[in-house]
């Protein structure tokens, strides 16, 4: 029985992303240097408040505010080398599987076209290997590196004031109800979302292909009006995506704007009732307000899993496809002439050629 998050398909594709495991290396380096210097952050800031501002120790400013300076810019210089590396793993699985794509159809016998669309296909290679290779280097990693980011987060949390920790925590469920709510109606649309968009695809490659005959039939209107059945449907299904995708992003930012007043208000409470400093409270509403980010993050992701599934059953419907079992290579035709006699031509119940003769001579180039 499959996970209702994680399922059969997209275990198989964290499975193939076993492939990638130096990038995925590299990505779990880079954020462990990251976290040093974001953990250390509220502790600065607290100390600051407490112990330099609220006593007086105007000497002690200068230098805490360097140290402080020195936590921010560390943090903005390693948050920009890893954004950057991800779009460049990105970028590289993308052009690595592509080809993997284009050298398994190579190998796929005619029979097998006849049964999947080229715009399919083309879909396939194009639009869904974007996402695809995020999740082969990224979502993995993000889910995990987010977790350990929410418990560095709720321990640092928790040292500062249980009392608020337990106010923050008592919003959590709400993520999981929202999630549960929204998944199954966001996968449904992602899976149509991509079935519609292969089909515009598919509609777009035959007419392009075919733009000569179709203007020497003078049927720029009628293929017109095809061509816009098929995207007005995508369209459609496009909204249904959007509208599940926002319900989702929209909740989990209503709870985080109903969390601020709260943490303020008791914490409020908690001040004048000499329980907390100003440096404390200060300090764990600034860093709270990161708490919701791994949240967040945590959230679509396991929400994109439900894409994921639609996008990895595509992704492996075509590399489990049989391969030709041989070599595949016919002799070139000689030279010929080919004569055609009342020849007519019905495309999806529409006579589109009636009655047509003429004669063709091939030549052939060795």
């Amino acid at each position: 029985m499959n996970s209702p998050i994680v399922s059969k398909n997209v275990k198989r594709l964290f499975e193939y992303s076993n492939k990638y495991k130096r990038q995925i290396f590299n990505i779990y380096l880079l954020s462990f240097f990251s976290y040093l210097l974001f953990v250390a952050n509220p502790f600065i800031l607290r100390y600051l408040i407490d112990n330099v501002i609220t006593v007086g120790r105007f000497s002690l400013i200068l230098p805490v505010m360097i140290i402080y300076l020195a936590i921010i810019i560390g943090q903005f210089f390693i948050g920009f080398t890893t954004d950057y590396y991800l779009n460049v793993y990105q970028i590289d699985v993308t052009k690595k599987e592509q080809i993997v794509l284009y050298n398994k159809i190579q190998k796929v016998p005619f029979l097998s076209y006849d049964k999947t669309f080229l715009g399919d296909f083309l879909t396939r290679i194009v639009s869904d290997i974007n996402e695809i290779s995020n999740f082969l280097v990224l979502t993995k990693p993000s889910i995990y590196l987010n977790l350990l980011q929410l418990a560095l987060i709720l321990t640092v949390l928790f040292l500062f004031s249980w009392q608020l920790s337990v106010v923050v925590l008592a919003t959590i469920p709400f993520y999981y109800l929202i999630l549960t709510k929204c998944s199954k109606s966001f996968q449904k649309s992602s899976s149509e979302e991509r079935q519609e968009y292969s089909k515009v695809m598919e509609t777009l490659r035959e007419k392009i292909e075919g733009i000569n005959t179709v203007k020497i039939l003078t049927k720029e209107s009628f293929f017109h009006q095809k061509v816009s059945e098929k995207t007005e449907n995508w369209e459609s299904s496009m909204k249904k995506y959007i509208w599940n995708f926002l319900k989702l992003d929209q909740g989990i930012s209503l709870i985080i704007s109903i969390t601020t007043p709260l943490i303020l208000g008791v914490g409020g409470y908690l001040m004048m009732s000499n329980i907390l400093t100003m440096g404390t409270l200060l300090a764990f509403y600034q860093f709270s307000t990161w708490l919701f980010v791994p949240l967040k993050t945590i959230s679509e992701q396991l929400a994109q899993l439900q894409r994921a599934d639609t996008l990895s059953q595509r992704f492996f419907e075509i590399l489990d496809l049989p391969e030709e079992e041989s070599d595949g290579i016919l002799p070139f035709p000689k030279d010929s002439n080919i004569e055609y006699n009342n020849v007519s031509f019905t495309y999806k119940d529409e006579l589109v050629l009636k009655d047509i003769y003429g004669h063709l001579f091939v030549l052939v180039y060795e």
